[in-house]
């Protein structure tokens, strides 16, 4: 029998937050990690269990549609989903990176609380990469490096000699012992341990949770004109452009035309007001900003003056001639009267 925990953790799920990471070429985890183990008594998952029990990769699993609210897990524990479960929750998640850079993001475990694969929170691990780094990546498919239990960290002497460490993959846990992401599915086994290697919660298996890439916000700029686009996330386009968010992002993007072009509206939104875009990314995406040229008179104006006559406009149109225009390098720009 694994020896019990020694110290007792009040978790108020309510006041866990996480503030999102969104990234380039990354891909949101979903479903559970299963670390806990079963007492021979009673051979039945009851809330005795030893170790972590279920760790949830993402508050997804719970809130579906990603408004805060609960809608999926029976929170109270009666067995149904119903009015008693749906309550407010707030955002977390992992995100694991196409290429050797740093998993990032946070876990989260009804009986022990927040799992952290980010680097700062994984800084003094047990053992190093190669470089003398402490962090968690995916290497060719490999899910390598460190986690942290960081209720079990921050308890500190009251902990019962306990450091909350979660090693992954062969460099930490030796031959045949990884953690393989493969078409978008993970596979393999975890292990909680103290720094010197004594055992703390054991074996964590990775196998029900899944990593699928986040969807893909296009923004395809259409017109004659030119502008810009900034929104949600970092997003920055001056042409167009292409964003990964975690599905369920609601996004608003804001146009801006540049001199001498107008904004003239969006298409592809849920929602437009004025120069605002709002989307939310559930899957890929495309919204489309237009710029046009804003028109001016051609030279075939009279000198210092349009009062009177007709003239071009260089669009395909006409000004009014009774308005009056200035003149600039070889065409005639129309003012407010």
């Amino acid at each position: 029998m694994k020896k019990k925990i020694l110290f007792t953790l009040v978790l108020f799920f309510a006041a866990f937050a996480v503030v999102s990471v969104v990234r380039t070429n990354a891909a949101s985890v979903t479903g559970w990690l299963w670390g806990g183990s079963e007492e021979a008594a009673d051979a039945t998952i009851n809330g005795n269990e030893t170790g972590l029990g279920w760790i949830s990769m993402s508050s997804k699993n719970c809130d579906t549609d990603s408004n805060g609210v609960n809608d999926a897990c029976d929170l109270s524990g009666d067995g149904l989903v119903n009015a008693t479960d749906f309550t407010a929750m707030v955002s977390y998640g992992v995100d694991i990176p196409s290429d050797n850079s740093a998993i990032t993001g946070t876990a989260w475990s009804p009986n022990l609380g927040a799992i952290s694969f980010n680097t700062a929170d994984v800084a003094g691990c047990p053992r190093t990469f190669g470089d003398g780094s402490c962090y968690a990546r995916n290497n060719g498919g490999k899910i390598e490096g460190w986690a942290r239990i960081l209720n079990i960290r921050d308890a500190g002497a009251n902990a019962g000699g306990w450091e909350g460490w979660i090693a992954m993959g062969e460099p930490f846990n030796g031959a045949g012992r990884s953690i393989t992401l493969a078409a978008g599915n993970l596979a393999g086994y975890g292990y909680s341990a103290s720094s010197s290697g004594n055992p703390e919660l054991g074996w964590i298996d990775f196998s029900g949770a899944d990593s699928t890439p986040d969807p893909i916000l296009t923004v395809d700029f259409t017109g004659s004109g030119m502008g810009s686009v900034s929104g949600t996330g970092g997003l920055s386009c001056v042409g167009d452009c292409t964003k990964s968010y975690s599905g369920g992002t609601v996004v608003t993007a804001t146009a801006t035309a540049n001199g001498g072009s107008n904004f003239i509206g969006w298409t592809g939104c849920d929602s437009v007001s004025g120069a605002d875009c709002t989307a939310t990314i559930g899957a890929d995406r495309t919204i489309l900003p237009q710029f046009d040229i804003a028109c001016l008179p051609s030279s075939s104006c009279a000198a210092d003056t349009c009062e009177g006559q007709t003239c071009a406009d260089g669009c395909g149109g006409t000004v009014d001639g009774t308005k009056s225009c200035t003149s600039g390098t070889g065409n005639w720009r129309e003012v407010a009267p």
